[in-house]
């Protein structure tokens, strides 16, 4: 069952640490995030990605990192903090290299050369 982002508006926030290192515990975070990023209030949506990052380092997961780095990199971009955009956008460039996943590092390069223009 998918909860529709309106619910989760409403509801607010209830999570519930699984531990079994599925990256569900930060799951809600990046949809809460994402809600907000497409309704414009990037400053919230830094938050929750944020938050989801920190409950994926307390968890020892590794593998959503990259999606959660980049989107905090774009949410910064958005507010036009551009060192701390560049940073974090060449940090997760260098962790999306070395383990060869295509899919991020596109996304990450177009965010850069938006960036660099």
């Amino acid at each position: 069952m998918r909860l529709r982002p309106i619910y989760l508006a409403t509801v607010g926030m209830l999570t519930f640490s699984l531990s079994d290192k599925s990256g569900q515990d930060a799951r809600p975070w990046g949809q809460r995030a994402h809600y907000e990023l497409t309704a414009g209030r990037f400053e919230e949506a830094l938050t929750h990605y944020r938050r989801g990052l920190n409950q994926m380092d307390a968890a020892g997961i590794g593998d959503l990192r990259f999606r959660y780095l980049a989107n905090i990199g774009a949410c910064e971009l958005s507010l036009f903090r551009f060192r701390d955009a560049s940073r974090t956008l060449l940090q997760v460039r260098a962790m999306a290299s070395a383990a060869g996943n295509r899919n991020v590092l596109a996304g990450v390069d177009a965010n850069l050369a938006g960036l660099f223009r």
